[in-house]
């Protein structure tokens, strides 16, 4: 038996199955959306804003974003693309025209081709930016990507995108920033990503809610 809610709005699903695998997935994405709301109801209070960019991801769209990102910033060859059935993945989506071909081997990278470029820059996500994959190793629709692409935590839920301003709090990395993200049980495991929130351990849901009683 499974429910399923969608808030367009904030990208949010919550899905619930009788599956102890399912349920432990669906738990912990409404652990992290919990501690990410209660981390932007606290910096209301400061007069921070903040808005939720995405939590769940389609493997279709993580798919394509990270094989977008892989073809502009990674190492895809023109032969990756050219092993493609009329240059179109299993989801339909097309990386290669024989006219896009700047006629080099198979070994050189997709990248040198003006035309294949802006076409990923097209189908990629917001900014181009580092998007991990949809389907795993070796999955049949992973082509033309790697198989050493991680699967994308968004996916399941396990993170969430989201925008603030850190300014108040003296820049997105600063020491009070890291010490605030850390009492809330979250943690930002991509350097390069500061709207990138993910599940800590050690912070139970007691706790976050003792934050606000004082």
């Amino acid at each position: 038996m499974r429910g399923v809610k969608n808030d367009s709005s904030s990208n949010y699903r919550m899905v619930m199955d009788s599956s102890p695998s399912r349920f432990r997935i669906g738990y912990s994405a409404m652990v992290l959306r919990y501690r990410v709301s209660c981390l932007r109801l606290y910096l209301i209070r400061s007069g921070i804003g903040s808005r939720v960019y995405q939590q769940f991801r389609s493997r279709k769209t993580a798919h394509r974003w990270s094989t977008a990102y892989q073809i502009v910033h990674g190492s895809i060859t023109l032969g990756h693309l050219r092993q493609l059935k009329n240059g179109t993945d299993q989801d339909g989506s097309t990386w290669y025209q024989r006219e896009w071909d700047p006629g080099g081997p198979d070994e050189e990278y997709a990248r040198v081709s003006e035309p294949i470029q802006s076409n990923a820059v097209k189908l990629g996500g917001p900014g181009l930016k580092y998007a991990e994959e949809g389907y795993g190793p070796h999955d049949p629709r992973r082509p033309p990507n790697f198989n050493s692409i991680p699967i994308s935590k968004h996916v399941h839920g396990a993170a969430i995108d989201c925008v603030l301003s850190w300014r108040k709090l003296g820049g997105p990395w600063s020491a009070r920033t890291e010490q605030l993200v850390a009492r809330f049980g979250l943690q930002r495991p991509q350097p390069d990503e500061e709207w990138h929130f993910e599940l800590a351990p050690g912070k139970d849901i007691q706790a976050l809610r003792e934050l606000f009683r004082k």
